[in-house]
């Protein structure tokens, strides 16, 4: 069995003082990945993006990111916390789905595709 990750994002402007204000954008798929078992699946995910949590068929990893898209430096945790700057609040959903290998016959090519010869 192998395991499909597919990797969404979204992110919302997020100000210390007021919190997300309302700016946002979501970027759909940005990523996947394939793995053969559900704690690789975890591994890779926590990995690329950070800690997570579980949901129905995904892990939800949510983090603070600069406009470049990169985890914020001291510097700029400061600058927000003062209210200099505003930061985004990143969501990475992974999505996971079961991937099961099954051979494709003939007889699914010439049901798909009567009109070529059979060799």
């Amino acid at each position: 069995m192998r395991i499909k990750i597919q990797v969404c994002k979204m992110v919302e402007q997020d100000n210390y003082e007021k919190g997300c204000i309302g700016k946002s954008s979501d970027f759909g798929i940005i990523d996947t990945h394939d793995v053969n078992t559900l704690n690789e699946a975890y591994i890779w995910c926590t990995s690329s993006f950070g800690s997570a949590a579980i949901f129905d068929n995904r892990f939800e990893i949510q983090r603070m990111e600069n406009d470049d898209g990169y985890t914020p430096s001291s510097h700029e945790m400061t600058d927000f916390k003062d209210g200099k700057i505003d930061l985004w609040a990143a969501t990475y959903s992974c999505y996971l789905s079961k991937v099961e290998e099954t051979k494709i016959t003939n007889l699914d090519l010439i049901a798909a595709f009567p009109e070529l010869e059979q060799l």
